[in-house]
């Protein structure tokens, strides 16, 4: 998984995890049955960079079932 084959960019899409998943690696994300992730990139392995509060990693895809759309992070200043 190598985050520079990602298409990484400021806007996202919403998962809900559901199952639990445990990383194998540092680079990886704890997921919880429930929680919502943030998906900031995609790999064509069915790996994906997501961010769940303060912590961001890597996980299957086949463990979430996507809940919105797009969303576009803007600077409010």
């Amino acid at each position: 998984m190598n985050s520079t084959q990602s298409e990484i960019s400021d806007t996202f899409f919403l998962v809900r995890a559901k199952y639990d998943y445990t990383p194998a690696s540092d680079s990886e994300l704890a997921l919880r049955r429930g929680e919502l992730i943030q998906v900031y990139g995609t790999l064509p392995s069915g790996w994906w960079d997501g961010v769940i509060e303060d912590r961001r990693g890597w996980f299957p895809s086949n463990h979430v079932v996507r809940v919105g759309e797009y969303v576009q992070e803007s600077d409010s200043e």
